[in-house]
């Protein structure tokens, strides 16, 4: 598959400085020059998710027929799916929708919407992000400020695994 999405596939996960939200902010940005702002991190899986939870309704509103760049938001499947929420983005090739997402271990890489499930998730929901006129990341803060500290910057790892 050739598209837009395989330039990030390996890149390193970091959960101390660039973890699966920031990747997110990471594509938004040099991908649709868009500005996520996220939430500040909290402390512990079951924290975490509940700020994820809280910020969809304020950052993104759920669709029904994703477009990339939209916010797919997958939870881990099995027995801690209720506290195993994760973010990646939505892609298309070919027709077919996929999730790319960043994960301890594997970096960042690409899964097939309808397939994750093989790979430990499955898909809560797919959101766009709050804007006008359906625009990504119309979050952005005016050109006359700097971005918020909590907007990507620069800090995720760009060296790949060999």
């Amino acid at each position: 598959m050739h598209h837009w999405s395989t330039r990030y596939l390996g890149t390193p996960y970091d959960a101390q400085g660039a973890d699966c939200a920031d990747f997110v902010a990471r594509v938004l940005c040099e991908q649709f020059a868009a500005r996520i702002c996220l939430p500040g991190r909290a402390r512990g899986l079951r924290a975490r998710d509940a700020q994820l939870t809280a910020a969809l309704g304020t950052l993104a509103a759920p669709v029904e027929t994703p477009v990339e760049g939209d916010l797919a938001l997958l939870r881990a499947a099995g027995r801690i799916r209720e506290v195993g929420r994760h973010v990646g983005v939505w892609c298309e090739s070919d027709g077919a929708g996929y999730v790319l997402h960043a994960t301890v271990g594997a970096g960042a890489c690409l899964h097939p919407a309808d397939d994750l499930a093989r790979y430990g998730f499955e898909l809560a929901g797919v959101y766009r992000w709050a804007g006008s006129a359906g625009e990504i990341g119309a979050r952005s803060p005016p050109p006359d400020r700097p971005p918020p500290e909590n907007w990507y910057s620069g800090r995720w790892p760009t060296s790949r695994p060999s």
